[in-house]
């Protein structure tokens, strides 16, 4: 498959260096010329949800009219929403569960998120048929369902972990802060970009943080109702 991969950041980087393997890829960054596009089955979309209608508008004259186009943003509504506009049944959405740092040397163990949206189940299989040559876990869900789930397992996951930011590694600990430690590390090496893109265009992150803070504050309130108990 001739594959054209437009971002070469971390994560665009990534996929070059597993699809290229067995196929032909071409990547570009933001403002190369598209001309080569004419020649890609598929085209990946690996850029910061965010800017994704601008970069869109910038290279969809030169994709071809039977490419099969797809992103792999950590958010799905709105990517979907944009790709169905401008590429209609031949457009899909995909969330790769995994990152340079956990699957930098292989993909096989890991999972992926597939939104199939209006594709035709030949472009689907061939799709997906990619990555789980590569040992992959394909899940398939709505772009909603997808959104709802990850506003409690990455958004509040990364929320935590920012606020973690700057505990270090003691002496005398438990495993559980050992967790902690991980967990912030994880989290504080990915971009800031992708913080606020997983926080602010999940439409329903923010009912979860809201919903974190609320309970962190009880939590702090029962504490406080304890110690005046023991006091009097």
């Amino acid at each position: 498959m001739n594959i054209g991969i437009i971002g070469v950041g971390r994560f665009g980087s990534l996929l070059e260096k597993h699809l290229s393997t067995d196929n032909t890829v071409v990547t570009f960054d933001k403002g190369d010329p598209g001309e080569e596009l004419i020649l890609c089955d598929l085209v990946i979309f690996a850029v910061p949800n965010k800017i994704l209608q601008d970069i869109v508008y910038e290279y969809q004259p030169f994709i071809s009219s039977d490419a099969t186009v797809m992103d792999v943003g950590s958010v799905k509504v709105l990517p979907c929403e944009i790709l169905q506009e401008e590429f209609s049944d031949r457009a899909l959405g995909t969330h790769p569960l995994f990152g340079p740092d956990s699957a930098g040397e292989s993909w096989d163990g890991h999972k992926m998120v597939f939104c199939k949206l209006d594709i035709s189940d030949e472009r689907y299989t061939a799709v997906k048929k990619v990555f789980t040559a590569r040992g992959i876990t394909a899940i398939e869900s709505t772009p909603e369902e997808h959104d709802k789930m990850m506003a409690k397992t990455q958004a509040l996951v990364h929320f935590m972990g920012r606020a973690l930011s700057g505990i270090e590694e003691q002496e005398i600990s438990t495993p559980d802060y050992g967790n902690l430690l991980k967990m912030m590390e994880k989290v504080t090496n990915d971009t800031w970009e992708l913080f606020f893109d997983i926080q602010n265009l999940n439409p329903y992150a923010e009912a979860e943080r809201k919903q974190l803070i609320t309970k962190l504050q009880s939590l702090e309130e029962q504490i406080h109702d304890d110690q005046q108990q023991r006091t009097t």
